[in-house]
């Protein structure tokens, strides 16, 4: 075939050809890179600390623990020598029996951190029947050496603690009050002292 002036005409179809080849070549090939190919999500990495579950941190080591109409742990001078002060009798309408304990090392002496007041608690029938109030987290440093004592502030919520009563007093009758002081040494060791114990009539 000729143009006009004669001359043969170039064919062209092959480039379109060739062209629609490497088009179609380009558009099939799936490089690593490539945004329409869709990949599984990946699972964040976690640290095995988050994934701990409370189960898996052991229990705190301390006191033995007072339970509500559970037995009282039976009296251990545990290095200390416990002397409770308290009334007799009292209404049940005070709310609070208040008294003094005395503190005096049982050997050669003991060094470490208290709590400011002792733990005293009603006991019926050998049975815990209140717990001790609340306190300050903030101890107090003590030392003692043979012959001295130190006197600590006693006090008792004579709000039963049976969750049955409502946080009523407990009923009239006669109880024992019991006393507890724990002692942190230098050392760290925790050492428990369980005092009593000393009769009280409710009215």
């Amino acid at each position: 075939m000729s143009d006009r002036h004669g001359r043969p005409r170039r064919s062209v179809g092959w480039r379109r050809q060739l062209s629609v080849i490497l088009l179609l070549s380009v558009g099939g090939c799936g490089e690593p890179g490539d945004v329409s190919r869709s990949t599984a999500p990946q699972a964040p990495i976690q640290d095995p600390e988050e994934n701990a579950s409370m189960d898996d941190v052991p229990p705190a080591v301390g006191p033995t623990g007072l339970e509500c109409g559970k037995a009282m742990p039976e009296v251990s001078g545990g290095g200390l020598t416990l002397t409770g002060t308290f009334p007799s009798v009292i209404s049940s309408a005070e709310h609070l029996l208040s008294g003094t304990v005395e503190v005096a090392s049982a050997g050669d002496g003991v060094r470490g951190v208290v709590t400011p007041t002792a733990d005293v608690v009603l006991v019926r029938d050998g049975l815990v029947a209140t717990l001790p109030v609340a306190q300050d987290s903030v101890g107090m440093e003590v030392e003692l050496g043979p012959g001295r004592v130190q006197q600590l502030v006693g006090q008792a919520s004579l709000a039963a603690c049976d969750p049955r009563s409502g946080g009523l007093p407990v009923q009239p009758g006669a109880y024992e009050v019991y006393v507890r002081v724990v002692l942190t040494g230098d050392d760290g060791s925790v050492v428990e002292s369980v005092g009593g114990p000393w009769p009280l009539e409710v009215t």
